[in-house]
């Protein structure tokens, strides 16, 4: 329900602008009809003023914002209130004969200046509406209830009456809607309510609430401008026209939302489609391209199979001529050749800066494959030209079948690759998820998601090994943080990597105060936390919530700014421009968890000093560590044969501890055996998830997370004592408690490291 209010929120803006400008219509006609006097044509300005501000608002979600169209808005409001606030202060006079002077303008206005200019134009919004709105709104409905107990001076009779006291209420909640919900500011009270919490709370944007009272006071005063007129035929129809207009506007409302969700759906169809068609078209180029390298290799190494003779070195000369001509098949492509050893002997860039000639390749695997006598094939930038490419190698055989060379092609991509159906912006992605192509400026080697460093070494023993060490340590580190961060939020949150040591965390429906909590939580847990070699590290947090009027950009930018604050402060700290950090923190102790540190890579395992049953738990524990770090690159396939055989070596441990409680009359047999069963079922639903949907975002978070530390804390809050008891068990028993089943050892989960060409 939130996300289609949501994304009906332009037709909100669209509809609540409209019943403005459908209120100052009435207001200008009472203004020409009747002869009170009333400034109804200063209430009619408020309504079209404020009528144009969110439509304002509404060519900012469309079009995008800046900071000046938005104090431009703001501004603008902040002038439809000051004209209500006239109204009010006009006709408090007329019904009382005496009323504040203008000056009354000047203590709210500058009230809003002062705020404005201590805290930025970004909070202007948040002063204007307690300071001048709520004060204005309030007053008027005070003034049409005052006016409904004296209906005798103020005109119309009953049906005026009943229309003001229905003006009055309307008007009232448009005041608490408008005047008293505020966007969080540092000069607000932390629990003061603003529309993010009341979204978060409820699903509804204040904006759909506000425009419901708007549209009912607009349908008061035209009851209270029909009331005017004597005459009965006019008094009917004009109460025909108010219920046809009555009638029309829930039409509008119901019929337009309908329309513009019909046309987003189809919109969204329309895009999703032409993505998955552009998609294709770049697919087929590129696998086009990859296919032509490989023939292109293959003929290159059935070529070259003829120049050798046994005992015999290949001659270089013809070779470079050989090289040379196939290069000519594409301008894209770069035909070498490598020796056993992995070196380059010829090379069609030969001559150029970025020459392959006398490199070694030989820790490429792809050339390893073709050394064996494999096919090799690998995706990725290439190191000495640092060119994204396809590379197609082929084993050269001697007449007795041997290894000699490996013809190689590479055909190098560039940004035109991927625009051939008019795409926007488009990725070629590794495996591990950083970007080796994109079309879009400055995306090349950026990480759309978190990637396993495997078989990393540390421990240099001199400056060149330790400044070629650091990017290794410092993708431990990542590495380690995008974990910890991953298994800590909610599924329905999204973390992401701006770049460098930068990294974000989308929470939707969450307040200040909750992402504040959350960005606390996770500063703790870094700096409990040993991430690799590089041990425990500190994070800064900025903190910031979306506001009605946010662009991407301007959240991000919000952010930022506390982010600076946070490092600028000291470090190790949590930075929020909405809400006071100290006063959240302090209302959250009471009830903040213990901070757990995450697991470190180090073993799950823990003896409990029982043999056979840490022999299992030794097993696992190694089964379970091995796992997970086969999620990031394994395939569906090999993940799901993996988890397969976790669970039936679980299932068939499980079976022999709770054979073991029941032989012996464990005292906490059945929670115990309440924990297992409550396992076993999270477990066999993530086994069909990952049979159905692949390694999703949730399966993935619950193997590296999830999984080893219920297996840690299972053991320490559940096994430590039982095995305690076996132990005295079988020391108060001569005969040695019987073994009932025998575990079998799950295999070792496999994968192969990463790497480029």
């Amino acid at each position: 329900m939130t996300n289609t209010l949501l994304a009906q929120l332009d037709y909100i803006y669209f509809f609540y602008g409209l019943v403005f400008f459908l209120l100052g219509a009435v207001c200008v006609s009472i203004s020409r009809t009747t002869s009170l006097a009333t400034p109804w044509w200063l209430l009619g300005a408020f309504a079209f003023t404020h009528g144009l501000a969110e439509w304002l608002h509404l060519v900012a979600l469309i079009g995008g914002d800046s900071t000046a169209f938005r104090l431009a808005r703001d501004l603008l409001l902040g002038a439809s209130f000051l004209l209500l606030l006239e109204f009010a202060r006009r006709t408090h006079r007329v019904l009382h004969g005496r009323t504040p002077g203008r000056w009354l303008h000047l203590l709210p206005s500058g009230a809003v200046l002062a705020l404005g200019l201590a805290h930025g134009p970004g909070y202007v919004i948040s002063a204007v509406r307690p300071l001048i709105a709520a004060p204005a709104i309030f007053w008027t409905a005070w003034l049409f209830l005052f006016a409904a107990r004296h209906t005798e001076e103020s005109g119309g009779g009953l049906d005026a009456q009943r229309a003001r006291i229905l003006a009055s209420i309307y008007f009232t909640l448009f005041g608490v809607t408008a005047g008293l919900v505020v966007p969080s500011a540092p000069f607000i009270p932390v629990h003061w309510p603003s529309g993010e919490a009341l979204l978060a709370q409820t699903g509804i944007p204040i904006e759909l609430l506000r425009g419901a009272t708007v549209c009912m006071m607009a349908l008061s005063v035209w009851a209270l401008a029909a009331s005017f007129d004597r005459s009965v035929t006019i008094v009917g129809k004009k109460r025909l026209q108010f219920w046809a207009m009555a009638a029309a506007l829930t039409g509008l409302l119901a019929g337009g939302w309908l329309f513009t969700d019909r046309l987003g759906t189809l919109h969204e169809k329309d895009v999703i489609d032409e993505a998955e068609a552009s998609a294709s078209k770049i697919y087929g180029h590129l696998t086009d391209k990859m296919s032509k390298a490989n023939g292109g290799a293959r003929t290159m190494a059935e070529l070259l199979s003829h120049f050798h003779v046994a005992g015999a070195a290949i001659d270089l000369s013809r070779l470079d001529e050989v090289v040379d001509s196939m290069a000519l098949a594409s301008e894209d492509w770069v035909v070498y050749v490598i020796d056993p050893t992995g070196r380059v002997i010829s090379s069609s860039n030969r001559g150029r800066p970025d020459s392959f000639l006398r490199k070694n390749f030989a820790s490429r695997s792809y050339i390893k494959d073709s050394l064996h006598g494999r096919s090799g094939r690998f995706l990725g930038v290439g190191i000495v030209s640092n060119i994204p490419g396809f590379y197609a190698s082929e084993p050269v055989r001697s007449a007795d079948g041997q290894v000699v060379a490996v013809a190689v092609v590479k055909s190098n991509l560039g940004k035109a690759q991927l625009g051939p159906g008019g795409v926007d912006v488009a990725y070629l992605v590794t495996a591990e998820g950083r970007v080796i192509l994109s079309n879009a400026e400055g995306q090349e080697n950026r990480p759309l998601w978190s990637k396993k460093v495997v078989g990393a070494s540390f421990g240099p023993t001199s400056a060149n090994q330790e400044r070629e060490a650091l990017p290794a340590l410092l993708d431990q580190v990542l590495v380690g943080v995008t974990r910890l961060v991953e298994v800590n939020v909610r599924d329905s949150d999204t973390v992401g990597r701006l770049g460098g040591e930068e990294f974000v965390v989308l929470a939707p429906s969450t307040p200040a105060t909750g992402a504040v909590t959350l960005a606390e939580k996770l500063r703790s847990l870094m700096a409990a936390t040993a991430l690799g070699p590089a041990g425990r590290m500190t994070g800064s947090f900025g903190v910031a919530e979306l506001l009605p009027s946010d662009t991407a950009e301007t959240l991000l930018h919000r952010a930022d700014e506390a982010l600076y604050r946070a490092k600028s402060g000291g470090r190790n700290r949590v930075e929020c421009g909405e809400v006071s950090v100290a006063d959240v923190l302090a209302a959250s102790a009471p009830e903040a968890a213990p901070v757990r540190p995450m697991l470190d890579g180090s073993s799950i395992y823990a003896a409990t000093g029982y043999q056979p049953i840490d022999v299992e738990h030794r097993a696992l524990s190694e089964a379970i560590n091995s796992f997970a770090e086969m999620i990031p690159t394994g395939r569906s396939e090999e993940v799901e044969v993996a988890f397969e055989s976790i669970l039936a070596s679980t299932g068939a441990h499980f079976r022999h501890e709770e054979r073991l409680m029941n032989a012996h009359r464990h005292p906490d047999r059945v929670r115990h055996a309440g924990e297992h069963a409550r396992f076993t079922s999270e477990a066999l639903r993530l086994l069909a998830e990952l049979g159905q949907s692949g390694v999703t975002v949730s399966f993935r978070r619950w193997s590296v997370g999830r999984l080893p530390e219920w297996f840690r804390l299972h053991i320490i809050e559940h096994d430590l004592q039982f095995g305690q008891f076996l132990l005295q068990a079988a020391a108060q028993d001569a005969a040695a408690i019987p073994e009932l089943v025998q575990v079998r050892t799950p295999a070792r989960p496999l994968h192969a490291p990463a790497g480029r060409g």
